[in-house]
């Protein structure tokens, strides 16, 4: 395991060799590579305006990051360099302005569509390379995570709501987005035992067959099993089905805290990173990292850290080398056994 400290957010991994993108502080973005037992930093912007939301396709040249300005500015990989003038994402009041933050971003993996969600607001689908708004779609009171699948065909969409949550997808048809499953987690019919609002990250895997969530709630935590974080959920793409769930608490983590004795009053969030074809990983608190069978649902592995933060965001490039931020800003890169 190699680490820096460098109060990091958010990471995102590329596909090709041991490379990963750090949104560092609000608004720095920094290229790093696994070189040996060190991190090494190759490139680096200071931005002025924070950053609100990253895409990074892995297999792709350019990536995505969305400004609390309202724009989405297209970089390279390389050398994080602007590749075309920064996009104003659209605006939803009648003069244009803007009223409500970006929360989620999607670049697909052909780079010729930006998904993009505004908080109490629908889904824009935009044509990347003009920035032309090509379609809507309902959304919701807020959306954690847009995630176009690796074949461009379908985009994901995690909602959440005071009443519940769901994940949609829709299917990408000559520019338009189509309803194909609506995935609910949780309504205002279900039990408080059971109950989530707070739809935390979604992500498909590799070969597109799965689609796999992470959910919290804001509230009736001490109804839940001891330990509690929340959910991890499976469905299929073929069928429509739910595969599985698994609870992440004390069982799974070892950690038997309170969401609010471990400092997590609103719920816990964090995201998922598909290893390969067979493994899922998942962040959990005090420092531990879950990995689960893709097929059975069944905990693995339990990796602890060495660390008392949570992880709070994660992705894994084609090396097999996991990259991880925690919650106090700590950046760590861990090469496959």
């Amino acid at each position: 395991m190699v680490t820096a400290q460098v109060a990091a957010r958010l990471v995102r991994a590329r596909a090709a060799g041991q490379q990963a993108i750090a949104l560092v502080g609000d608004a720095s973005l920094v290229k790093w590579s696994l070189v040996g037992d060190r991190l090494q930093p190759v490139a680096s912007i200071i931005g002025e305006i924070p950053i609100a939301a990253l895409s990074a396709p892995p297999d792709s040249e350019l990536f995505a990051a969305a400004t609390l300005a309202g724009t989405v500015e297209l970089r390279r990989w390389d050398d994080l360099s602007l590749a075309a003038a920064p996009l104003q994402a659209p605006a939803i009041s009648s003069n244009g302005e803007v009223d409500s933050e970006i929360t989620a971003i999607a670049l697909s993996p052909d780079q010729k569509w930006l998904a993009i969600a505004r908080e109490d607001d629908d889904i824009y689908l935009c044509d990347s390379q003009r920035g032309e708004l090509v379609a809507t779609a309902e959304g919701s009171d807020w959306t954690s995570t847009l995630a176009f699948s690796p074949t461009d065909r379908q985009l994901a969409i995690a909602c959440s709501f005071p009443g519940g949550s769901y994940a949609r997808i829709d299917a990408l048809q000559a520019g338009a987005l189509e309803p194909v499953y609506d995935f609910v987690r949780s309504n205002n019919q279900t039990p408080a035992a059971d109950f989530v609002d707070a739809l935390a990250y979604l992500t498909f895997s590799p070969d597109a067959r799965w689609l796999a969530l992470f959910e919290t709630a804001t509230n009736h935590h001490d109804q839940h099993s001891p330990g509690w974080r929340g959910n991890l959920a499976l469905y299929s793409l073929a069928t429509g089905q739910l595969a599985w769930c698994a609870a992440v608490d004390a069982a799974a983590t070892g950690d038997g805290r309170s969401l609010a004795q471990s400092g997590c009053h609103n719920g816990f969030y964090t995201e998922l990173s598909f290893l390969d074809a067979q493994t899922l990983a998942c962040g959990a608190t005090a420092g531990k990292l879950l990995l689960y069978d893709v097929a059975t649902g069944q905990l693995r592995r339990r990796l602890d850290l060495g660390r008392g933060a949570a992880v709070r965001s994660l992705a894994s490039d084609s090396s097999g080398t996991l990259w991880l931020v925690l919650t106090d800003g700590e950046l760590l890169a861990i090469p496959p056994d």
